[in-house]
């Protein structure tokens, strides 16, 4: 008997299908290496894909279907002059390609349409940390002529890197070439992303741009230096783009801290203001970011890893600064560079300083010891060894001879009789200075030997101080009153000039509300003045002959653009009327 031949079996379950995407699930380019692709790019390249314009797939596609209005979308804009099919679209920056709001709603809208996850990496949204979105890209479209003619002879897809569109990049590492902001046949700068950007192409007159411009190459041709640096710029900040992907976020700044505190520590034995000193930049910046007060700027984070000759991926990695630096390069700058001033000493040499310094006759201060070493205080000092430096206080304080008003023939500062006269004159007025003052004021850094000297005298002067500074509320209220009557109400800082108080911290201590009555006050004159402002306006629009808006602001008192800020509609309005009026005019005569 045959055996019965099998049959397959079919599994009739409907299979799980994967989301689809409203928009092609366009893959970006370049992910993971130096020309990876940027956001205003990726927009070009999607409305390219659709055979549409970009500023129909912003203005009806994007930011209708969206969350919400797209920042540079301007819906109240497709009613105007009739223009009801208008997309809204104006054009946007590189700022697109930056860090903060407008990157991060740009990028949730995109990949709702296209099913997309990685589109984070086509901005510095994973260094938001670590620079801020301030003067990082350039304001004009950028471009390398060669790399679009090379792309397109090998068939590859044509964008723009993200590369391209930072501040600091002018050359392309590729081709050691300068990129180029013109068209080179319409002469004409473009926006980053306008209506009508084509990959590759000019948005201005459509044309191919894989052809360089003779004039702006040899106008921006640069000598043997320059090149050097650009070519270093280029290189190191694609670098930083082709590890997007794997940054360690939310710890690159702590890591920046730590590794920029290692290097001092390392090469200037740890006083920050030798390290900013060898290395020529400015201590402000650099101790800005060792305490964590300020984000690196880009040019401030290029300036750093130049001098130090190290990558800036490698400043904001954690522990990678002090495995990738070049010590001897960078021992030679502190000793030899631009900026030094005297060599550097590390702990040992303070070391032996200090017990050199102990055994002297007589003592030297340690000011003094500090200056030789290069610190501009003891500080450091105490961190290597506290105990010899308190032992090298100790002989300079018991020395004879260690403070020169204990030296023979010595000087005074002043006279007891006049530490006497400039207490009873203190007394004698109605706003007596404080001992502290009058010492400073004589010569002496406290007031511990005037309070030894006259005891009484110094208590007399404290307590009669201390009732006028009670009578102050009283006797500058009238002053304050009159201030918040006037018309426009004065500043705080204003009120404290005029009561004779110094600061606003004192004045505030004396009047806690005043700063919210003053800012009631200036709100209530701001209502009134807007009130009256729209008055004349109105009635401007009713005169006849009709006033242009110059003449109006001019009777104001103002700028036309102060004006249109307050009152667009208004604005408006009087300038149509006028245009209007103008014309029939001209009809006429």
């Amino acid at each position: 008997m045959r055996n019965p031949r099998p049959f397959d079996s079919w599994e009739l379950a409907v299979p799980a299908l994967p989301a689809r995407s409203r928009l092609y699930s366009l893959a970006p380019i370049g992910v993971g290496t130096a020309f990876v692709e940027g956001l205003t790019s990726y927009v070009s390249r999607l409305a390219a894909a659709h055979s549409v314009s970009v500023g129909n797939l912003v203005g009806r596609e994007l930011s209708d279907n969206g969350p919400g209005p797209l920042p540079l979308v301007h819906p109240s804009k497709r009613l105007q002059n009739g223009r009801s099919l208008f997309h809204g679209f104006a054009g946007a920056s590189y700022s697109l390609n930056g860090a903060g709001d407008s990157p991060r709603l740009w990028i949730e809208v995109l990949e709702a349409k296209t099913c997309r996850r990685e589109l984070r990496v086509l901005t510095l949204l994973p260094f938001e940390e670590i620079l801020p979105d301030t003067k990082l890209f350039r304001k004009r479209r950028a471009w390398c002529p060669d790399c679009f003619r090379g792309w397109r002879k090998g068939g590859d897809h044509l964008y723009d890197p993200l590369l391209w569109s930072l501040r600091p990049v002018s050359f392309c590492p590729l081709h050691r070439q300068p990129l180029q902001e013109r068209c080179p046949w319409c002469n004409r700068g473009s926006r980053p992303l306008a209506s009508f950007t084509r990959p590759g192409h000019c948005s201005r007159c459509q044309r191919w741009l894989g052809v360089r411009s003779r004039d702006e190459a040899s106008e921006s041709a640069l000598d043997q230096h320059q090149m050097r640096h650009a070519y270093w710029v280029a290189t190191a900040l694609g670098e930083l783009l082709e590890a997007t992907p794997r940054v360690p976020e939310g710890l690159m700044r702590a890591a920046f801290r730590k590794n920029l505190r290692g290097l001092v520590d390392r090469f200037a034995a740890g006083n920050a203001t030798a390290f900013a000193q060898g290395l020529s930049i400015s201590y402000s910046i650099l101790d800005g970011w060792l305490n964590g007060k300020s984000a690196a700027s880009l040019d401030g984070l290029l300036q750093l890893s130049e001098n130090l000759n190290i990558a800036p991926i490698n400043l904001i990695t954690p522990g990678s600064a002090l495995r990738n630096v070049d010590v001897k390069q960078i021992e030679k700058l502190m000793h030899d560079g631009p900026g030094h001033r005297r060599r550097f000493p590390n702990g040992a040499e303070i070391r032996r300083v200090l017990q050199e310094a102990s055994k002297q006759v007589p003592p030297p201060p340690l000011t003094r010891l500090a200056h030789k070493l290069g610190f501009q205080d003891a500080s450091r000092l105490y961190q290597i060894d506290a105990k010899l430096c308190r032992l090298i206080a100790k002989n300079y304080r018991e020395f004879a001879d260690s403070y020169w008003w204990r030296q023979p023939g010595a000087q005074p500062i002043c006279t007891i009789e006049e530490m006497r006269d400039a207490l009873e004159a203190a007394l004698a007025a109605d706003d007596p200075p404080s001992t502290k003052h009058l010492s400073r004021g004589l010569g002496y850094a406290d007031d511990r030997l005037m309070r030894n000297r006259f005891p009484d005298l110094c208590v007399a002067v404290g307590a009669k101080r201390r009732k006028w500074k009670a009578s102050l509320p009283a006797r500058i209220r009238p002053t304050i009153e009159k201030a918040l009557a006037e018309d426009p109400p004065p500043s705080l800082m204003q009120i404290a000039k005029r009561v004779g108080i110094g600061t606003l911290k004192a004045l505030k201590k004396y009047y806690p509300n005043l700063q919210q009555k003053v800012a009631s006050r200036q709100a209530a004159f701001r209502r009134a003045r807007d009130r009256q402002r729209r008055m004349a306006l109105e009635k401007a629009l009713t005169e006849n002959p009709a006033p242009c808006l110059a003449n109006v602001a001019k009777r104001l008192r103002i700028s036309k653009a102060t004006l249109s800020s307050g009152f667009y509609n208004l604005c408006e309005a009087i300038g149509e009327r006028y245009r209007m009026g103008f014309t029939t005019a001209r009809v006429r005569d």
